[in-house]
């Protein structure tokens, strides 16, 4: 039986004329004060055994609420159905509660919900603007509330009660907010955005993450508009206009309603940058405040947006000098665009990992792309894990399938686990001798797995697990010849691995990647312990005499720990270094010497070796030279000295185009010759390239 519309509520409507085409529509009236005798029917919790919804009372005061003693669990989400299908889409109506809401102190934003009667859009939502707030967005928008002690860890008891009135008038959402307890208006009626433009009821929803947010409703009410829920108003459309400088149309109107004498402007969300025919333009002008008038021709406002530039973006890994150790990543955005920038726990440094711990449990930042050629340094420190033959993550394995999302994305080395699916990928080909495996496996879910390291006969490492993100384990072995070891297929989104390393355990080895294809390298080295050159087919030098423009290597066989060389090898060439067990006296004459870590200064004669595409020579250098590395200390004022040996020199081209002797160092020389800390504005040598700094 239809309700019958009193002859008040015909006047109210003729006042109200054009509010919306469905006023007055019949609404199902609802209203819950909560009793002794009342339950917690039509309320659930997503997950058994916690925030279950419970009835609990204050002083003979009864509502609904969660279990207390809950709330420090996980987060999940409890749901109201009690006004579902209520009110239909279209329908006017207001809705009016008492609540008491508080915040969480991990993973914002908490929030509350009131779903249209689709449950795909919203009516009304709260959501807190970050962990430990008291403040809290209306429906997304830039109409923030303060709540009175709101904010996490809060008692039920503790936490204020609040008045919520909503009015939905045809398209245009009312809400008015009041402070239960003193009776102040925090937040005056008006219409908010964001609403769906479905309309009607559906659930409630309270999401409340983790950890300590609380929750607590009473007095529910759902009936018809009566006087005075909205104003006496004209509803008018308006229009948002988006064009670029050219008054070109980059995006399709925005057509809203609001009343006559409104004055609206476009919300920061609609002044967002605009994604149109693979370009990106950015807000400029145009978001006057205007008067809606009858008219609604008038009522445009036109948005005028400019290009978006594309900039270019380099993501390091430095020491705590500012050394380059290696380049992590680079790329190019549109400007203003947030760009991830994931880093790996480790890099590995002539043999040494360095590391970078994680920030707030995530090994992953985002910046804003502010400028063009941008650069972001992470600062990495020498782990103790030295004698590296290779390290490698996951993701980064040829061939690899990589996963970066959920608790990959959060919780793995550079934010990306990768695995092997239909068939063993190589990882690297390591040289005779003893080595230590350790790798780190991705294990989220209960149904467990298992990540294998293979030479392809033998398993030189298995990690089983489940349910971590990261599960470490070790293993040892040994390899007579080259050998070749593979991530054995099998492995998916719950099985990975998120990285990999292995250190010798036995000797060192050296790898020689500069020098034209298949010729003849050289690397300089520190040896790390006694050592037989003969005993692996490497030739070793050590200097023994310079002039001002050469410098004169002497082969030897033998050297000490602790002695800086000159290696030979061939380019793409792994070679390990045996250690020796003999007493070996050190060379008689040597200028090699191990730098400590400390700066050069531009006045002071010393060299590093360089190979300039086609012949190696030692280039002057200026700036701090990482520990380990090795240098020419020499009393000699060229730029460059030619290499002899035994009497033969190398030969020499434009020292303005020498690359640094290891590809990890980016060294940056300017036109005079001089090694440099970081590019300058002009012209740079950097890897042998000029390049132009503006």
């Amino acid at each position: 039986m239809k309700k019958q519309i009193t002859f008040f509520k015909t006047l109210l409507a003729a006042a109200l004329l054009g509010v919306g085409a469905n006023a007055w529509a019949e609404v199902t009236p609802y209203s819950e004060a909560y009793s002794a005798g009342s339950t917690a029917t039509g309320w659930k919790s997503k997950t058994s055994g916690r925030f279950t919804p419970v009835i609990l009372s204050e002083e003979d005061n009864y509502y609904l609420s969660v279990t207390q003693g809950e709330r420090n669990n996980n987060g999940t989400t409890v749901t109201g159905e009690v006004l579902a299908g209520k009110a239909e889409a279209g329908d006017d109506f207001t809705l009016s509660f008492d609540m008491r809401l508080s915040n969480s102190n991990n993973q914002s934003p908490v929030s509350l919900e009131i779903k249209d009667a689709a449950n795909s859009g919203i009516i009304f939502s709260l959501t807190a603007t970050g962990k430990n707030a008291t403040t809290w967005k209306i429906n997304g928008t830039e109409n923030i509330v303060t709540l009175p002690n709101s904010g996490a860890g809060m008692a039920v008891t503790d936490i204020t009660w609040i008045s919520y009135k909503i009015s939905r008038s045809g398209s245009l959402t009312y809400i008015t907010i009041t402070n239960k307890e003193t009776g102040d208006e925090i937040f005056e009626r008006q219409t908010v955005d964001g609403a769906s433009a479905t309309g009607g009821l559906g659930n409630i929803v309270f999401t409340t993450r983790r950890y300590n947010a609380n929750f607590a409703i009473d007095n529910i009410e759902l009936r018809e508009l009566q006087s005075g829920d909205v104003p006496a108003v004209t509803p008018v459309n308006y229009t948002i206009k988006y064009k670029d400088e050219s008054d070109n149309t980059i995006k399709d109107d925005i057509v809203k309603t609001s009343f006559v004498g409104a004055e609206v402007t476009a919300s920061a969300d609609e002044v967002a940058p605009v994604y149109s025919n693979d370009k990106k333009y950015l807000y400029k002008s145009g978001n006057e405040t205007i008067t809606l008038v009858a008219e609604e021709a008038s009522n445009v406002i036109t948005l005028v947006y400019r290009e978006a530039a594309t900039y270019k973006y380099t993501i390091n890994a430095t020491d705590g000098s500012g050394n380059l150790i290696e380049v992590l990543a680079s790329g190019s955005a549109y400007e203003a665009d947030a760009v991830k920038a994931a880093y790996p726990v480790y890099v590995n440094n002539n043999g040494t990992l360095y590391t970078k711990d994680a920030t707030d449990k995530s090994f992953q930042t985002t910046f804003t792309l502010s400028e063009d050629d941008y650069v972001l340094n992470y600062t990495y420190k020498a782990s103790d894990i030295t004698n590296v033959a290779f390290y490698t993550e996951g993701e980064k394995i040829e061939g690899a399938t990589v996963f970066a999302a959920g608790n990959a994305d959060a919780r793995s080395s550079n934010a990306a686990v990768g695995y092997a699916t239909e068939s063993d990928l190589a990882i690297t080909t390591l040289t005779p001798g003893e080595y230590r495996v350790h790798g780190v496996g991705f294990f989220p879910s209960g149904a467990g797995g298992t990540i294998t390291i293979t030479d392809g006969t033998n398993n030189l490492l298995v990690i089983s697990g489940k349910s971590a993100n990261s599960l470490p384990k070790d293993s040892t072995f040994t390899i007579g010849d080259n050998t070749t070891v593979y991530l054995a297929a099998g492995g998916n989104e719950n099985s990975a691995l998120d990285y990999v390393y292995f250190v010798r355990t036995s000797d060192d080895a050296v790898s020689f990647t500069l020098g034209a294809d298949e010729s003849v390298s050289y690397k300089s080295y520190v040896t790390k312990n006694a050592t037989n050159f003969t005993d692996n087919g490497l030739e070793a030098y050590v200097a023994t005499a310079s002039t001002d423009t050469k410098a004169t290597l002497k082969k030897i066989e033998k050297a000490p720990a602790g002695t800086p060389v000159i290696l030979k090898g061939t380019k793409g060439q792994t070679t390990a270094i045996n250690f020796s067990d003999e007493e070996i006296e050190a060379p008689a004459v040597n200028l090699l010497k191990a730098s400590t870590g400390t700066a050069i200064s531009a006045s002071e004669s010393k060299y590093v070796l360089a190979f300039n595409d086609s012949n190696w020579e030692f280039c002057h250098f200026e700036g701090t030279l990482s520990a380990g590395k090795v240098y020419l200390d020499v009393p000699a004022s060229a730029k460059s000295l030619e290499i002899v040996f035994e009497g033969q020199t190398t030969g020499i081209n434009d020292a303005s185009r020498l690359n640094a002797e290891t590809t990890k160092e980016n060294i940056v020389f300017n036109l005079n010759g001089q090694r440099i800390a970081a590019p300058q504005k002009g012209i740079n040598i950097i890897n042998g390239r000029k390049v132009i700094v503006k």
